[in-house]
């Protein structure tokens, strides 16, 4: 891979989890049934893409990239339903259409370019956009997966929490609801702070982190929390822990392809 199509794939991805896991929320997930809004999603991850690539005269890459969303969007709400599968295939195809973008266009422009941002502004630009995607999938992209992933455990510990409770009496509903979004806020800093932890060349942190989190969860069992809900929340734990891990250390083979040693020895 040359640098110029290193420069791309970062510039790509990077664009990628911005505009589909950052700038795009569950509300506005729901209302891209809204042609207007599936619009202008489509035209953030595109000019993202366009603005981060640095080849002003490569504008096909604008091009490539709205059409897909909008054929891919389109298809995905119309015909697939939210699921962890569906998930998957949408992610596998902006995946192929990068790979596809890192092939193609070396033929179409000077490939002794490199990027505006790398030629004129800096030659860091891309290593700190590489770790900025990186810890943007470990967080947000990982929520999402989290969520997608563990969803379907969700309405069985729902209906047995509610109807069951300690001693066989019924729970009042609202006993059992934490803050609005803690959940997801709990898991954006433990991946965070597992992204943090391999970065700084102390991947020993996370065992003590994983320590902490079992001392509070387990303390669920104590005060009378069914068995399902302790084990959602073990499984939601475990999986959010792996799914930072294995992106941490890709992130970090991603730095030493690019000729960067990460972290700093």
């Amino acid at each position: 891979m040359t640098l110029l199509q290193a420069n791309l794939a970062i510039a790509l991805l990077a664009a990628h989890v911005l505009a589909d896991f950052v700038f795009q929320t569950e509300k506005g997930v729901e209302a891209k049934k809204r042609v207007w809004v599936l619009g202008v999603h489509c035209l953030v991850a595109s000019t993202l893409s366009y603005l981060f690539s640095g080849l002003w005269s490569v504008w096909p890459i604008l091009l490539v990239v709205f059409a897909t969303h909008v054929v891919m969007d389109f298809i995905k709400r119309r015909y697939m339903s939210p699921t962890l599968r569906s998930f998957l295939i949408d992610q596998a195809v902006h995946l192929a259409v990068i790979g596809a973008l890192i092939v193609a266009v070396p033929y179409i422009t000077d490939p002794v370019s490199r990027g505006y941002w790398y030629d004129e502004v800096s030659v860091h630009f891309y290593r700190w956009l590489l770790g900025l995607a990186g810890f943007l999938m470990a967080t947000y992209a990982g929520a999402v997966l989290v969520g997608l992933a563990i969803r379907p455990l969700q309405p069985q510990t729902a209906r047995d929490a509610v109807t069951d409770g300690t001693n066989g009496l019924p729970v009042v509903k609202s006993s059992l609801e934490g803050f609005p979004q803690g959940g997801r806020t709990i898991g954006l800093l433990e991946r965070g702070l597992i992204f943090v932890f391999v970065a700084a060349g102390q991947p020993v942190a996370i065992g003590f982190l994983i320590a902490a989190k079992s001392i509070l969860r387990f303390g669920e069992v104590g005060r009378g929390a069914a068995r399902k809900d302790v084990e959602y929340i073990i499984i939601g734990t475990l999986l959010s822990f792996f799914i930072a891990v294995v992106v941490s250390y890709l992130t970090r083979l991603g730095f030493r392809e690019y000729g960067v040693t990460w972290p700093a020895s």
